[in-house]
């Protein structure tokens, strides 16, 4: 059995309820009518678990506000993606609300297809190996040219030691997100 919870943080007011809804039947099928309401924990979080008896486990999900059946809100962009891996039996995914960014027009296809298009560019780093403990971390980047690469870097040895030379670069293939 696979546990997935889902996390996110959201202020709602007076009859507000957050809702999840996603690509399986225990999300609704992607109608919007039989999203699934969340259950508020307290200072704007918002929390539900779904559990799955089948290990091929692939979908894509996103949130939406809901007042009386009513949606009144949903995220900007495309839906996030959960994809199984035969390592893990429990995950929490902890998301945050995508609000319309104030760069929009960078993620017109006139720049994503075109202006800083990431043809020819090969991937950096090799895709990542299931792990039991992880942490994906997913940057919209509109306006990073083809030639440059974004990376990470941090105060520990597996962020590089604030060594440049030692920087994890981020996967560029789904432009103009990073991951």
């Amino acid at each position: 059995m696979i546990e997935i919870e889902f996390q996110i943080n959201y202020r709602t007011h007076g009859d507000e309820k957050v809702c999840l809804t996603g690509s399986v039947p225990e999300l609704g099928n992607n109608e919007t009518e039989s999203a699934l309401p969340m259950q508020y924990s307290g200072n704007g979080n918002w929390v539900t678990t779904l559990k799955f008896d089948h290990n091929d486990i692939w979908f894509q999900y996103n949130y939406c506000i809901i007042i009386n059946g009513t949606i009144i809100d949903k995220e900007w962009g495309q839906p996030r993606s959960f994809v199984y891996n035969d390592t893990n039996e429990y995950y929490r995914l902890c998301d945050h609300w995508q609000t319309t960014p104030p760069n929009k027009p960078f993620f017109s296809s006139a720049f994503t297809k075109y202006l800083f298009a990431r043809t020819g560019v090969k991937r950096t780093n090799p895709e990542p190996h299931p792990f039991r403990r992880s942490l994906t971390l997913r940057v919209f980047a509109p306006t990073i040219r083809p030639e440059h690469t974004l990376a990470i870097l941090g105060n520990n040895p597996i962020l590089g030691n604030w060594q440049p030379e030692n920087a994890i670069f981020l996967n560029s293939d789904h432009f103009p997100n990073g991951m």
